[in-house]
């Protein structure tokens, strides 16, 4: 999986840098074997954070693989806690759309078998 790493407003850290890594490998073992996959994350503070929120740091990813696009953002407290949350959020995402793309799937073969079912007894009634 490619993998772009874009910051607003902030130097990345090592720490951090590490800690980006870790989170991503659970987004990368749902797209592996997923040839171009590509993943950009945008990390960084607010430009116009308040002080009465503590919410000033941001996180944003979009991921592509093939035809699907899921994309997710967040803003936290931290720079860690956002990226947390759009990991959270782009893992339930894919998991969600790979549980649609199975159902789809299981349905078709049964709407299949149905239909065979039902082709042999009406081609067997017409003759």
């Amino acid at each position: 999986m490619d993998i772009r790493i874009k910051t607003t407003d902030y130097e990345i850290t090592p720490d951090t840098s590490r800690y980006l890594d870790k989170c991503l490998r659970a987004v990368e073992k749902l797209v592996a074997g997923i040839d171009g996959a590509r993943c950009e994350v945008e990390l960084g503070q607010s430009a116009k954070h308040s002080k009465k929120t503590d919410k000033s740091w941001f996180a944003e990813v979009n991921l592509k693989a093939q035809k699907d696009t899921w994309r997710a953002a967040a803003k936290a407290a931290s720079v860690k806690a956002a990226i947390d949350m759009v990991k959270d959020q782009i893992v339930m995402q894919v998991k969600k759309a790979k549980d649609l793309k199975k159902t789809a799937v299981k349905k078709g073969g049964q709407k299949v078998k149905e239909m065979a079912k039902s082709g042999r007894s009406k081609v067997m009634k017409k003759r």
